[in-house]
């Protein structure tokens, strides 16, 4: 049983508990997560279990190199070859596996042989209302994706903060404390948890985002100091969601590294009054990235 191409074990689900109208999940929600082998038996997975799909990453391993080619092309051949649970070798994403999954692949394994992975797109979403905790994506120019983060359970803000657990994209060392997920994030799953206080987890998902998104992404980024001028249009929608805010990065700005603030969703619904940057939103939206509530607001369109 194959779906969309994908051998069946490497399937994963996730279920969520949603019991309101929204499809949002309700404070304390029960939230698990399965495997599904080859053999159709399913496995609940605990925190430090879970792993994401990485496209390309046909063998598991959590890094996307040379062997991986070489065992997609032999597959292709018509070799007996075990593809891992945890990697797909549908590299382009358009559900088939074959020779262009390869050509994909072997470009991203040149790519990252090359240049020293950087960040160029960040996803940050923070709540303080109940508890202090805030998760951030950060995606590099081969679109793998660096996640960390952490939830304070008997603290607020201040002890966030004060503990050096908050990543703040407006203070001066912003660069820094992105360039330290990266490399936390790169040294594997990392989970610290003491459920009485706070939990923090650092994690990294090799080939997170589709090739054709890649590209659109690394090109945007390469020219932000363009929209640096552009006003943020607000809209207050009158609940306690907290925010997710994109932020695209440009590190290679004459040396020294800089950031635009995208769109916001949340609180507020937010993006720059700039057509460029309207349909970059648009884009990211069309690929399940971010923003397909933001894109619906900026047609006029009713979002709840």
């Amino acid at each position: 049983m194959e779906e969309d191409g994908i051998p069946k074990e490497m399937i994963t689900r996730e279920y969520k508990n949603k019991s309101n109208k929204r499809n949002e999940i309700p404070e304390n929600a029960d939230i698990k997560s399965f495997h599904i082998d080859e053999d159709m038996r399913i496995t609940e997975l605990n925190g430090t279990e879970m792993r994401m799909v990485s496209k390309g990453d046909c063998k598991g391993d959590g890094i996307i190199g040379i062997a991986d080619a070489v065992t997609l092309q032999n597959w292709l051949h018509g070799k007996k070859v075990s593809f891992s649970g945890y990697g797909s070798p549908d590299v382009n994403g358009d559900g088939t596996v074959d020779v262009f999954d390869l050509i994909a692949l072997k470009k991203k394994v040149v790519s990252s042989l090359s240049e020293a992975p950087r960040p160029v797109m960040i996803i940050l979403s923070e709540n303080y209302a109940w508890s202090a905790q805030q998760n951030v994506e950060v995606y590099d120019q081969y679109g793998n994706c660096y996640n960390y983060r952490f939830t304070v359970y008997s603290g607020s803000y201040s002890y966030a903060s004060e503990n050096g657990l908050i990543i703040d994209m407006r203070s001066e060392n912003w660069y820094d404390m992105v360039e330290k997920i990266m490399e936390n994030a790169s040294d594997g799953t990392v989970v610290e948890s003491n459920i009485e206080e706070k939990e923090i987890s650092y994690s990294k998902i090799m080939g997170a985002l589709p090739e054709s998104a890649v590209e659109e992404i690394n090109e945007f980024s390469s020219d932000i100091e363009e929209f640096s001028e552009a006003n943020m249009s607000m809209r207050g929608l009158g609940c306690d969601m907290g925010a997710t805010v994109v932020y695209m990065v440009n590190s290679k700005n004459n040396g020294k590294p800089s950031c635009l603030r995208l769109s916001e969703y949340g609180d507020f619904v937010g993006w720059l009054e700039n057509d460029e940057c309207k349909d970059f939103v648009k884009l990211l939206a069309s690929y399940n990235i971010y923003g397909s509530k933001v894109a619906d607001y900026m047609e006029g369109k009713d979002i709840y």
